[in-house]
């Protein structure tokens, strides 16, 4: 069952931030990464701590307490961790084995922590969705349970869903469009014979 209520945190916190939300990016700096020719990648992991820029899911397991950890020679994070999972120990001391014993996957984190199956958080944390793909499939996820922001209404969700593209070029692939539109169809269905 979806955690409606984190779902609708993670989603007005980019309403409201709309400058931290990038939805192509798990975690990343906001600032951008130098482009000097001296830079050198740190040879450790860090922990990004503030000013970063997140997906939805990247927003989600924030607003849990995970903090994004970014490898050497990257300049997003795909990996998360929660600070008490340390138990005391110095993060920079930590090896790279012993840091991705603690750490978890972005995407499979935050699809626990809103109940979504694989294909579900598949289709959510899609880095092509733009702001009315997020409301409109948090929508029917929720089974409509979610509060739409002020300038999308229910009307442009349903119209949303029915004028879907052509599930042989739609980016999320046929069988993940086939199980939202059946969502849909069980949705809509279901308040027209209210």
């Amino acid at each position: 069952m979806v955690n409606v209520q984190t779902l609708q945190q993670g989603l007005d916190h980019i309403e409201a931030h709309p400058e931290e939300w990038q939805q192509k990016s798990w975690f990343s700096p906001m600032r951008p990464p130098r482009q000097s020719s001296a830079w050198v990648p740190e040879a450790h992991p860090r922990m990004l701590t503030c000013q970063t820029a997140a997906c939805l899911a990247g927003t989600v397991t924030k607003q849990a307490g995970y903090l994004p950890v970014i490898k050497p020679m990257d300049s997003w994070a795909w990996r998360i961790i929660l600070p008490s999972d340390l138990d005391g120990r110095n993060f920079a001391e930590l090896s790279s084995y012993e840091i991705d014993g603690l750490s978890g996957e972005i995407p499979v984190v935050a699809a626990e922590l809103l109940g979504l199956t694989a294909a579900e958080a598949d289709v959510l944390f899609h880095e092509d969705n733009t702001r009315l793909d997020l409301w409109a499939i948090a929508y029917v996820l929720t089974e409509g349970q979610i509060t739409l922001p002020a300038d999308i209404s229910r009307e442009d969700i349903q119209a949303y869903w029915s004028t879907s593209p052509d599930p042989a070029d739609y980016r999320y692939g046929k069988p993940h469009l086939d199980l939202l539109d059946s969502y849909a169809d069980l949705l809509f269905e279901a308040a027209t014979a209210e």
